[in-house]
């Protein structure tokens, strides 16, 4: 039986690339545009709802020239429906993805790095693969990101047991979770999407289901530590927060992933 991604990827291939090569202020630039498959066709993480989404990469010279018309600026993609199936794409220049990966860009280093190649004989996107998927990037990507899991860690303590205000300890509670499942991804390697499915992404590692359990356990009392007088739970809370720290600063009882990982 065919899966929705095989369905949405061949039609990515066999209708949607076809169509986008046709348009007349593109088809005149086609040696110098890559061609990707982006979001969750890409990912496999699709429906049969999901949309389709294509990137073109190209310079910054051709990018001027076919976005004229467009709200690419904007993130607004250009939208069809072919054939029952609704089409996004869009362009972005080699340039200005450089610079969002050399800032780390969580949302960039996610979609570009999970994308699938339909065309790349322009060799646009080879180099933006190679530095994605380079454990260099991954291990500055953790470092940063767990150095400031560590900083918010004492934070969290001081809050949770001192600030009697219940947003607060809502905020940052909340706030900790994500930045440790970022932490988790990263220590395995991973790809983790910040918009849509977080949890999912973030723990597909070995390491993620080796930590689900504290994860799931700091997410069901969230509700709790906002009240200060439940001193147990907020005990808890700590005790699982400081469990998974201790576990990425200190290499893990498994060690790490072999593949791309710093």
């Amino acid at each position: 039986m065919v899966s929705v991604q095989e369905k949405l990827k061949s039609f990515a291939f066999e209708k949607a690339y076809p169509y986008i090569i046709e348009q007349p202020v593109i088809k005149d630039y086609l040696t110098g545009i890559s061609f990707i498959l982006v979001g969750s066709a890409a990912t496999g993480l699709c429906t049969e709802e999901s949309d389709v989404d294509i990137c073109l990469i190209c310079s910054r010279e051709i990018y001027d020239i076919i976005s004229v018309g467009t709200r690419w600026n904007d993130g607004r993609p250009t939208e069809v429906i072919l054939e029952g199936t609704q089409l996004h794409y869009y362009a972005v220049s080699v340039d200005e993805l450089d610079k969002k990966i050399d800032a780390l860009d969580e949302r960039a280093c996610y979609v570009y790095g999970n994308a699938v190649v339909i065309n790349d004989r322009a060799d646009r996107y080879g180099h933006i693969a190679e530095k994605l998927h380079s454990p260099e990037l991954m291990s500055r990507r953790f470092d940063m990101e767990f150095d400031m899991l560590k900083r918010r860690q004492g934070a969290v303590r001081y809050v949770l047991y001192k600030d009697t205000d219940p947003m607060a300890r809502l905020q940052l509670g909340t706030e900790i979770i994500e930045r440790l499942l970022k932490c988790i991804a990263l220590y395995d390697g991973r790809g983790y999407d910040p918009r849509k499915r977080f949890y999912q992404t973030a723990l597909i590692g070995s390491t993620g289901s080796r930590l689900k359990s504290y994860v799931d356990t700091m997410m069901s009392l969230t509700g709790a530590i906002c009240q200060s007088a439940d001193q147990k739970e907020t005990d808890a809370f700590m005790e699982a927060l400081d469990y998974c720290v201790d576990y990425l600063g200190n290499g893990g009882s498994a060690g790490r992933e072999s593949s791309d990982v710093p």
